[in-house]
C-alpha cells in the first residue's frame, strides 16, 4: 500500500501537507481529538468513520439495516486515514507515532489487521510501540478503534 493511499488532504506547491486542508470526523462526545502535552500528541480513540459521510466504512447492510458483514482491512485502514489526518494537522506524520494502543473485537481479525499496519509503516525507520487488547464492543458500527501518541521530538 501506497501512503497516498491513507492521505486526505492537499498538498502545498512544495509537496508538503497543507494543514488547513485536514478532513477528519467529529468527536462522539466533549474531548478534544488532539492534545498536546509536554510534546506529546495524544489522540484518543479513532475509529473508522468517513469525514465526508459520517458512516464507518466496510460495513455491509442487509435489507433492514443490520451489519451482515465487514471488512476489518477496510476499517483499519480507515482508521489510520484518521490518524494521519489528525497528526497532518499539526505539521506530524506516521513516523512521529511512538505509541499505539489497538483496541478490536475479534482476534479473528488480528492477521489481517497486521497486514495493514504493516503496509502503513513500512516507511518507517522505528515503528511505533504497540499494545492490541481484544473488547466485547465499540462505539458505533467499529470494529477497530486505536488510540496513538506522537512526539514532536524526531526519533
Amino acid at each position: 500500500m501506497r501512503h497516498d493511499e491513507f492521505t486526505m488532504m492537499e498538498r502545498r506547491s512544495d509537496g508538503g501537507p497543507d494543514p488547513d486542508s485536514v478532513v477528519c470526523p467529529p468527536a462522539l462526545a466533549k474531548y478534544d481529538l488532539v492534545e498536546l502535552a509536554s510534546g506529546l500528541i495524544l489522540l484518543p480513540g479513532q475509529g473508522c468513520r468517513d469525514p465526508q459521510t459520517n458512516a464507518c466504512v466496510g460495513i455491509t447492510r442487509g435489507a433492514t439495516g443490520e451489519i451482515e458483514s465487514y471488512d476489518i482491512r477496510a476499517q483499519t485502514e480507515g482508521v489510520f486515514r484518521n490518524v494521519e489526518a489528525l497528526l497532518m494537522s499539526r505539521g506530524l506524520n506516521r513516523s512521529n507515532i511512538v505509541d499505539v494502543t489497538v483496541f478490536m473485537r475479534s482476534k479473528g481479525d488480528f492477521n489481517a489487521m497486521n497486514e495493514v499496519w504493516n503496509a502503513f509503516f513500512a516507511d518507517c525507520e522505528q515503528p511505533p510501540a504497540r499494545t492490541t487488547v481484544f473488547v466485547v464492543d465499540l462505539p458505533g458500527d467499529n470494529f477497530i478503534e486505536m488510540k496513538a501518541q506522537a512526539s514532536r521530538i524526531a526519533r
